[in-house]
Order: structure tokens, then C-alpha cells, then sequence
């Protein structure tokens, strides 16, 4: 929110006045949650549970979609105001923008599901990077963190990589 950005000002001054950068981490846990502590709903581009938190997500239609990618896009615009020198997108870990990218996860059929050339889903995160870009502009440093592999059967790993590298 809008209210944080002078507490994070402070922060990156701080950082700043000791000859340091400092990048914001941006991220939504989707299902990697529970009710409990969103205060709400899990959601997450479909309604697989979380081994880890076996909440029960719902699958975000395409206007929570665009919502939470113009959310990413309103927080990297907000890093830029507190002065971070730049925003790392956390698309690792099994958090949402890694659900929607991971095979073993993502089933949805629609433009947010699993691309058949690499054979992973790029569409949500291009739109979190482009609503971010967007606001932030081509100059402000934008990096994503991303995860190579993780314990799903038919989901991310090195081979997976290598192939959309070659």
C-alpha cells in the first residue's frame, strides 16, 4: 500500500547512505497459504491444494488475473517510489507466478495455461513483467526469480530448462 512507501523510503536511504542497492522482492503466495493467514481466500491458478498447506485454493478467473497482475505491477511501482534500485519478481518456490509457469501444476486451458513450445505456462508472468514495466518504465532494473526444479513429477527440472535454452 500507497502508506508504506515512507517507512521503506527510510530503509533504502539508510541502505544507500552506507554505499549500498537494495532490490524489493515481489511476490503472492497463491495456495502456498492458508485462510487463516490472508484473512480470506486461497487463491491459485487452479484448485490443486498445497502439499505443504493443504488449504483448498479457488482458481482465479481472468479478472482476479488481471487484478493481481496489476497489483505486481502497482508494488513495483511503489518500490520505485521508495527509492529500491530496482524489483525481483519471486516466481520460485511454488509461489503464484511459479504455479502458473509449473506443468505439474498449472491444467488451465485458457491463456494462462501451459504453453505447448516450451511446455511451460509463460503468459502470466510476461503480463506481470509487462504491467511492471509499464508503470516502472525500461530503465528500473526488473528480475525474477525462478526455481529449475522442485520435487513435482512432469514439473520443473534442469532438463525442462535446458531445452527452452538450446
Amino acid at each position: 500500500h500507497d502508506n508504506k512507501i515512507p517507512a521503506f523510503s527510510a530503509i533504502t536511504r539508510r541502505v544507500h547512505d552506507l554505499g549500498g542497492r537494495i532490490i524489493m522482492q515481489v511476490a503472492h503466495a497463491g495456495r502456498q497459504t492458508i485462510p487463516s493467514a490472508t484473512g480470506g481466500r486461497v487463491y491459485g491458478p487452479t484448485t490443486a491444494s498445497s502439499p505443504y498447506f493443504r488449504s483448498h485454493p479457488e482458481a482465479l478467473d481472468e479478472k482476479g488475473i488481471t487484478a493481481i497482475i496489476e497489483d505486481f505491477g502497482r508494488a513495483a511501482e511503489r518500490a520505485m517510489k521508495a527509492s529500491f534500485d530496482g524489483v525481483e519478481l519471486h516466481a520460485a518456490h511454488g509461489y503464484l507466478i511459479h504455479q502458473f509457469i509449473n506443468p505439474a501444476i498449472n491444467d488451465r486451458t485458457d491463456a494462462f495455461g501451459i504453453d505447448r513450445g516450451p511446455g511451460i505456462g509463460t503468459e502470466f508472468l510476461r503480463r506481470v513483467i509487462g504491467a511492471s514495466r509499464e508503470r516502472c518504465g525500461p530503465a528500473f532494473p526488473l528480475l525474477v526469480k525462478i526455481s529449475a526444479g522442485d520435487e513435482y513429477r512432469n514439473g520443473m527440472s534442469p532438463e525442462r530448462f535446458g531445452n527452452l535454452l538450446a
